[in-house]
């Protein structure tokens, strides 16, 4: 008999808007007001019910989940402020190929980021202005020791810029359906 292993890992390290792009399912679905806001309600339990059934499968019983949320500005943004360019010109060339969402979808992750801020103590959001979740990688894996320690994290996205971090204990699960790869 054949037995099947799972990896398991100290650190989910989830970029959360790459995930709500592939967990949400929008088309369809009517927004719902909550508070003063509109928001998916299906996505988003969708969204929650993903992150548990990933959490369930390849984390420690004593692991951490942390969630990296992208500003919605990006480095290119950031990096225009030093440089003597035309700021509007090149905010236009680098976001043109952005895929524009529903401020609904925003809320909707904003709701989730305020669902996990106030949620158990095993889950951490991070968000930091004017930074994308794949500049807040490399502080994260330091601080919790992935580099320069023990620690083994399994990264949760299939952003290309994320695959600089593996190494002998960070793996990516870049299709939910599949296995995670390693190295």
């Amino acid at each position: 008999m054949e037995e099947n292993f799972v990896k398991r890992y100290d650190a989910l390290v989830i970029d959360s808007v790459n995930f709500a792009y592939r967990t949400f399912k929008i088309e369809g679905e009517t927004p719902v007001r909550i508070s003063k806001k509109t928001v998916y309600k299906d996505s988003i339990c969708n969204f929650i019910d993903s992150v548990e059934d990933l959490k369930n499968k390849y984390l420690k019983s004593d692991g951490q989940v942390y969630l990296l949320f992208d500003n919605y500005f990006s480095r290119a943004d950031l990096r225009s402020m030093y440089m003597f360019v035309n700021r509007k010109e090149l905010n236009e060339s680098y976001k043109a190929n952005r895929k524009k969402e529903s401020k609904e979808f925003y809320n909707s992750l904003n709701f989730l980021r305020y669902f996990y801020l106030i949620g158990p103590e095993q889950y951490h959001t991070i968000k930091i202005d004017n930074l994308e979740a794949d500049d807040l990688v490399k502080p994260l894996f330091e601080t919790i020791k992935v580099i320069g320690g023990n620690t083994s994290a399994l990264m949760v996205t299939n952003d290309l810029d994320w695959t600089r971090y593996l190494s002998d204990s960070v793996d990516w699960l870049p299709r939910l359906n599949e296995t995670p790869e390693d190295v």
